[in-house]
């Protein structure tokens, strides 16, 4: 995110969603906490040597490149089965991570994420 310099400014205060994320002493700035395939609006507002804010900018809207991790809960055979999971024999295996998902058998349930493609992680009760 860019922005012009403000004469008197000592800082700028940076909004995501209506939320101040960060005061940078100037521009660029740049947004490292957000997923893949999301969307959010920024405003940014001035601030002087005492910390007092000035009006927030206009609000712009930008979206990030790639797509959403995808995620899917089964249990431990049925992800086996679906290739996003390994087994042994006894234990099955998150494939790509490598995560012990527990036994290899259809009363163990997880919820398993996928990104980038193709390496899967234990996502119980944390996927979008």
């Amino acid at each position: 995110m860019n922005w012009d310099s403000v004469s008197g400014a000592t800082s700028y205060a940076v909004y995501r969603d209506g939320f101040r994320v960060a005061t940078p002493t100037a521009a660029p700035f740049t947004d490292a906490a957000l997923s893949a395939g999301s969307s959010h609006t920024y405003s940014v507002a001035t601030r002087d040597a005492a910390g007092t804010g000035g009006a927030r900018s206009g609000d712009i809207t930008v979206t990030t490149t790639g797509a959403a991790p995808k995620c899917w809960t089964a249990n431990n055979y049925q992800q086996v089965q679906a290739g996003r999971a390994t087994t042994d024999g006894s234990h099955a295996y998150a494939k790509g991570s490598k995560q012990n998902m527990g036994l290899y058998n259809t009363f163990v349930t997880h919820t398993l994420k996928e990104s980038p493609a193709g390496y899967y992680v234990i996502a119980d009760g944390t996927c979008p």
